[in-house]
């Protein structure tokens, strides 16, 4: 699949709620998307957003990228 584009990252307290829009190709064929911060490698998979991401770090910031998945 293509690549979902982020519209939204809030946080609160050691957690980060990810939003994200389908890739451009529509969520046909997705069957989840990982959700990785950075630093620290935090992970967690979903299968659509939002997406909320724990055990972050207060006062860091971090960038995150979601990658989309396909059967097989």
């Amino acid at each position: 699949p293509g690549t979902p584009l982020i519209r939204i990252a809030a946080s609160k307290a050691g957690e980060a709620i990810v939003r994200f829009a389908p890739p451009d190709t529509g969520a046909d064929g997705v069957t989840h998307y990982t959700v990785t911060a950075s630093p620290g490698g935090a992970t967690t998979d979903a299968p659509a957003s939002p997406v909320v991401l724990r055990g972050l770090r207060n006062g860091t910031r971090y960038t995150f990228t979601v990658r989309a998945h396909g059967p097989g």
